[in-house]
């Protein structure tokens, strides 16, 4: 599992929790290692999705109204339980109302960025473009990000 998503480190770090638990289990029933890996990875989800909003909501402050925010990789729902870190303050600024425009980086070689955070920004109808990642210092030099 961890090699699914190998730059996703919460993921990494759920995997490893959730061997910890079963590894703390020897002798129990296979019903009873279930219920409490499903506990367990419940008991993170909830936590991921509460930080995440609290990160959303505390750099929604920083992001000014008409804003264009470059993105590298995905640090979105996708990445992590379901709101976003990065992600999460530009969905943050736009549900607040402001007007945001995303610069994705295609990310390679995984093409995280292409792949993941433009399908995201795509379900959430925030506006973005897709550069080649070779643009971003350009982006940057020239403060259009």
């Amino acid at each position: 599992m961890k090699s699914a998503r190998p730059t996703a480190a919460n993921l990494r770090w759920a995997v490893e929790g959730m061997v910890e638990v079963v590894e703390r289990m020897p002798g129990n029933s296979v019903r009873e290692i279930k219920e409490a890996v499903r506990k367990e990875s419940q008991i993170i989800l909830e936590r991921d999705i509460e930080i995440n909003i609290k990160i959303g909501h505390n750099g929604l402050r920083l992001i000014p109204d008409r804003a264009t925010i470059l993105t590298h990789c995905n640090a979105g729902a996708l990445a992590t339980g379901g709101y976003g870190t990065a992600l999460g303050v530009i969905r943050a600024a736009c549900e607040a109302g402001k007007d945001i425009h995303v610069m994705v980086d295609e990310t390679r070689p995984l093409l995280q960025g292409m792949r993941l955070t433009a399908f995201e920004l795509t379900e959430e109808n925030i506006p973005f473009t897709v550069i080649v990642d070779s643009a971003a210092g350009y982006l940057m030099r020239k403060k259009m990000v």
